[in-house]
């Protein structure tokens, strides 16, 4: 280095370190800045991003918590009731551990549980006496972890569970707990959510509409766009104070002109919010989440008839679905039943049961049997989930075509009057009762069915009683069903009929 470069050296060094010192400070302010700014500001939601668990979803998106609670509502309802043992022991000792432990609120939490972790553990209370029922309890696996022990070379098999608390370690027999576990594959003795898979749309979902209030509070902070003539920054900030507050009452705008007489403009904007856009991304996380749930979308308050008349192509896998689930919970509370009677009685006991066979001569036996309580079923009663009108139709139609079932019975199950009837008919029939008349009568009863439906999927409720009492249901459906929706005109038309 000559004697050049070393006086460039000297001169240089402290320009670069203070170029250097200012933008470390520049850097550390603007990030700050940011660090400091609110949520809103920054575009963010929440902090667990693609993180969120089940729970933080069910605690904090509402598109996911009305899935839970959708899906929770129909498989248990207001909760799971239960039918009358046979045995008067086993009964009384129900009857008791049932009103103990609220069963009927406990299975709708059971059911949740199950949805959010894919992991049940029920422990059974060991200190209760022989005379009196024992309480039942949820464990928290995510709050407090557990080790599954399993049989040797067989992990279907749970011989115990260890529990695990910040100050002790215990170990729970199998005759003191019950597990569930939505495995992945068949040979693990651990499980993961059932839906999962709804936690990113819903996020999405949350994330998208506060995006759209974003863009709408955007649009209402930037009310007008003003075009001013100004020839030196103090001027154009002076003119642009006068528009510093909105009036609340109306008032006069004053622009100027230039020398060349070229006007100064105010002109309020009109943001684009793509409204379309939105809809159709909504549409689809709302999908994702119901098809993930195995529920139609009208049930997530998606309220389009498309959407609804769509319902009816997917109710039976629905249905299905959600049968298989009010068996799981029917089947755990059983196991927990089985077990509080050998807890209160022994291993040993065995109860009453009556059973009814038809023999092969056609005629039914009756009698009973002991049998111990790991065999004893549980009369656990839960909501129906199938739509019953069709099923119910086609069953009334059969009773009344194979002599099972009155006329005036089926009357009476339709929700007609038998004798105002006979009375209406009384003009133009003999009564009797010929299997054509039962055919016409029935192909009425079926096509008021249908119209019946089709006004349901335009939101409205009408029996069929109802659609009976109208005339010309049959023939002109559609001035009926407009008549029902409340169309004047086609009211005063169908009455002129």
């Amino acid at each position: 280095m000559n004697w050049f470069q070393r006086l460039l050296s000297r001169q240089a060094q402290p320009l670069i370190e203070e170029a250097a010192r200012r933008g470390r400070l520049e850097g550390t302010l603007a990030a700050e800045q940011w660090v400091n700014a609110p949520a809103f500001e920054k575009g963010i939601i929440h902090a667990e991003g693609d993180e969120c668990t089940t729970r933080d979803a069910y605690a904090k998106h509402g598109l996911f918590t009305a899935a839970v609670t959708t899906a929770a509502g129909l498989v248990v309802g207001t909760g799971v009731t239960r039918g009358e043992l046979d045995d008067a022991r086993a009964e009384a000792a129900l009857r008791e551990w049932y009103e103990l432990n609220d069963i009927q609120n406990f299975s709708k939490q059971l059911f949740i549980q199950w949805l959010l972790d894919g992991e049940v553990l029920i422990l059974i209370a060991q200190d209760a006496g022989r005379n009196e029922p024992a309480w039942v309890n949820l464990w928290d696996v995510v709050r407090h972890p557990v080790d599954i022990i399993t049989a040797e070379g067989n992990p279907r098999i749970v011989e115990g569970v260890q529990l695990n608390t910040d100050t002790q370690q215990r170990v729970v027999p199998s005759s003191a707990f019950v597990w569930r576990a939505n495995t992945l594959t068949p040979n693990t003795a651990r499980g993961y959510s059932p839906v999962s898979a709804a936690v990113q749309p819903s996020v999405d979902y949350s994330r998208l509409m506060t995006l759209r209030m974003r863009a709408h509070e955007i649009r209402g902070r930037l009310n007008a766009v003003y075009y001013a003539h100004a020839d030196s920054a103090e001027e154009l900030h002076a003119k642009a104070r006068q528009f510093n507050r909105l009036p609340r009452d109306g008032n006069v705008v004053t622009l100027g002109t230039n020398q060349t007489g070229e006007s100064e403009r105010l002109e309020f904007v009109n943001l684009r919010t793509d409204a379309a856009d939105a809809a159709s991304d909504t549409s689809t996380l709302l999908r994702a989440v119901a098809m993930v749930f195995g529920i139609p979308e009208h049930y997530l308050a998606v309220g389009d008839t498309s959407n609804r008349a769509s319902a009816e192509a997917m109710a039976e896998p629905m249905v299905r679905e959600y049968e298989t689930h009010q068996v799981f919970v029917e089947r755990v509370l059983n196991e927990l039943a089985q077990k509080e009677l050998i807890r209160r009685f022994g291993p040993d006991a065995t109860f009453t049961v009556h059973r009814s066979v038809l023999t092969q001569q056609g005629e039914r036996t009756d009698f009973t049997e002991e049998v111990p309580a790991n065999e004893l079923v549980i009369p656990f009663d839960f909501p129906p989930i199938r739509q019953e009108d069709g099923v119910r139709l086609e069953a009334l139609r059969f009773a009344l075509e194979n002599g099972l079932a009155s006329r005036e019975t089926v009357q009476e199950q339709l929700g007609l009057d038998p004798g105002v009837e006979a009375e209406r008919l009384a003009g133009t029939r003999d009564g009797s009762l010929e299997q054509a008349e039962d055919e016409v009568f029935f192909n009425r009863v079926l096509a008021a069915a249908e119209l019946s439906r089709a006004a349901a999927a335009r939101g409205l409720n009408i029996p069929y009683s109802v659609v009976l009492a109208k005339r010309a249901f049959s023939t002109a459906p559609g001035a009926v069903l407009n008549a029902l929706a409340g169309s004047a005109e086609q009211e005063s038309e169908d009455d002129s009929e």
